[in-house]
């Protein structure tokens, strides 16, 4: 009998012991913190008006005209044009920026590549961007001169910062388009546009850049409504960049519908009240009394501040960088 007194009292002990011993409580999920997300939209002015094209009626009358326009154009003072682009950069720090208007012209040897251009002024800044340019170009026209090949085309691109993850690139031109007449026959304009889905931190989104048709506004409310049927639907927050060429205060009525569409579907506007455009093709004359440059969210996302871009730096040449402002907001996304 003491021998089962004394082995119950041990196990009693070892029973107290076990409980005793602290149970691991089970790790905490860390929670998912909002983030202050900077994005960009720049227009980076094609050089000239590109609707002069239409007017030759022969190959020869536009090569003339094409030599006349690259002329013109490289009297923007471009090289430097795209250094203060890339300073733009570096002052605002976006971590992605919608590009419109990524321009070449090429005469024979002499190519003048805006993107490639801007990879190296922002390599030479310190920055560390990757360019994204879109597959499908706005318009590709290409001739022949004595010189060699003639060539001029525009498209969308993004620059993305180093360290913001990105994936679901998607990208395409708008189904309705206009066409120019000219002397190589109808060149069609393809107004188009890029979206991706970002991660900066815990925040992730999709964002959207786009450019939308400048010379007719039935293409243009037309293109509106493909972006708020097609890339704008979204279950994550979605950010929406770009140069719309159009705004609900328009001078001419026609000019509103294509804005009105995209805030109807829910976006608002997320920037700085002060006007984008647009300078003369000179780059030295005209006033920026308008807004067709956006940054636009859905749902309304916190504005931490917001500003223009290039309205006063001057290249040697004594001209802007382009005829539009770069804008800027830094924004609240809330993390996923």
């Amino acid at each position: 009998m003491h021998t089962k007194s004394k082995l119950a009292t041990a196990l009693i002990a070892a029973l107290l012991v076990v409980l005793a011993v602290p149970v691991a409580a089970p790790a905490a999920t860390k929670k998912s913190e909002d983030e202050q997300v900077t994005v960009m939209s720049r227009n980076m002015f094609l050089g000239v008006d590109i609707r002069r094209a239409a007017g030759p009626k022969t190959i020869e009358e536009l090569t003339v005209l094409f030599k006349q326009l690259l002329a013109e154009e490289q009297a923007t003072d471009v090289p430097n044009r795209i250094k203060l682009m890339a300073a733009e950069i570096k002052k605002a720090d976006p971590d992605l920026v919608g590009l419109q208007e990524l321009t070449l012209w090429q005469l024979g040897p002499t190519v003048i590549d805006y993107g490639d251009m801007i990879d190296k002024e922002l390599s030479k800044a310190g920055l560390d961007y990757r360019l994204i340019r879109s597959k499908t170009r706005e318009a590709d026209v290409q001739i022949q001169t004595p010189e060699g090949v003639g060539r001029f085309s525009i498209e969308n691109a993004i620059l993305v910062k180093k360290g913001v993850k990105v994936s679901g690139l998607k990208q395409a031109a708008f189904k309705t388009n206009i066409t120019f007449p000219n002397a190589t026959g109808n060149t069609p304009v393809k107004r188009g546009w890029m979206s991706l889905t970002a991660k900066v931190g815990d925040a992730k989104f999709k964002f959207v850049n786009t450019h939308l048709e400048a010379f007719s506004a039935n293409e243009k409310t037309a293109q509106a409504k493909e972006l708020v049927a097609g890339p704008l639907k979204s279950s994550d927050d979605v950010v929406l960049v770009g140069d719309l060429n159009s705004n609900k205060n328009e001078k001419k009525p026609e000019d509103r519908p294509a804005f009105l569409a995209i805030e109807k579907a829910g976006f608002r506007v997320r920037q700085t009240s002060r006007q984008t455009c647009c300078l003369n093709d000179d780059l030295k004359t005209g006033v920026r009394d308008h807004t067709v440059d956006f940054v636009m969210t859905k749902p309304k996302l916190k504005l931490v501040r917001s500003g223009l871009l290039g309205a006063g730096p001057k290249t040697p040449a004594g001209t802007e960088a382009a005829d539009h402002a770069g804008v800027f907001s830094t924004l609240v996304i809330p993390g996923g």
